[in-house]
């Protein structure tokens, strides 16, 4: 009985294991999407206001929150 028990905890383990890290790479992925896109929209934007500091503060300003970007 405490076996099967054991057996059982282990799978559910594993399952949720599996099931939590694709929800976060799902998210990591679609955050990461969309902090490309905005920052693609920023550095455009400043580049069309030809501002030396517009162009690298979208980047630096996720560089400081240690966002990846895809």
């Amino acid at each position: 009985m405490p076996d099967r028990v054991e057996k059982n905890f282990l799978i559910f383990r594993l399952t949720y294991r599996s099931m939590r890290s694709s929800l976060f790479g799902f998210i990591d992925y679609y955050l990461n999407y969309l902090v490309t896109i905005l920052d693609d929209f920023c550095l455009n934007y400043h580049q069309t206001e030809k501002s030396e500091f517009g162009k690298n503060s979208s980047r630096a300003f996720f560089r400081i929150l240690g966002v990846r970007r895809g």
